[in-house]
């Protein structure tokens, strides 16, 4: 056995051994900033990845790796990159186009934008991400996200997409497709309840009313 020390101290440990001790964690991805995976002392892990996240967008618009007028990934392909939850990147999106950086389309995706010269409607030259230019429908200048929403799910109720006694999809599945916050939804969401055009039921959900009032489109 002393034998056996004397030799491992004069040519170093055995393959098996060093097979053993701990490598070094390869990062999958090198755009994940260790700010995406180091929260400081005392953070809340979600608050902090959600902020973080918001700063590695925000830097890529005003560095020009996301430039005006182009689209963007989808919240799922960045969460999946970035190697965070789907809700991060929601929060993100919400702030930046609260910020006028993003502006997201319904049915199309989302695309940079200048907060000094807005979007005005109702179209957008786009530059997606096949590189192709593209011609998107955008809501007008001084209609909010939620003013937008309603006149969409109007036209829905209105031309059969939503069958009357039909259940629409949830605040949640909208909220997500529309790319918005479910408070926005909400507030898209209240006026159509109010004129009788959805009729939510506690525990079931949100219908079409099977009588609805007549409706513009």
């Amino acid at each position: 056995m002393a034998q056996l020390a004397d030799t491992k101290r004069a040519h170093g440990a055995t393959w098996s051994e060093r097979s053993l001790r701990p490598q070094a964690t390869r990062r999958k991805n090198p755009s994940q900033e260790d700010a995406l995976t180091t929260p400081g002392p005392g953070a809340q892990p979600q608050t902090t990845e959600r902020a973080r996240v918001e700063s590695l967008l925000r830097d890529r618009i005003t560095t020009g790796t996301y430039q005006t007028g182009a689209q963007i990934p989808s919240m799922e392909a960045l969460a999946s990159e970035l190697g965070v939850g789907k809700d991060s990147v929601q929060f993100a999106f919400n702030r930046l186009s609260d910020a006028g950086l993003l502006l997201l389309v319904e049915g199309r995706g989302t695309v940079v934008t200048d907060p000094q010269a807005p979007p005005t409607g109702p179209e957008l030259h786009v530059t997606t991400l096949a590189g192709t230019t593209e011609t998107w429908t955008v809501p007008g200048r001084g209609i909010t996200n939620a003013d937008h929403i309603r006149t969409v799910l109007t036209r829905r109720l209105a031309r059969g997409t939503y069958p009357p006694g039909e259940r629409v999809p949830s605040t949640r599945s909208l909220a997500e497709e529309f790319r918005v916050s479910q408070i926005t939804l909400r507030n898209a969401l209240k006026p159509l309840i109010e004129a009788g055009l959805l009729i939510p039921f506690q525990g079931r959900g949100t219908f079409a009313n099977s009588r609805p009032p007549s409706v513009k489109h």
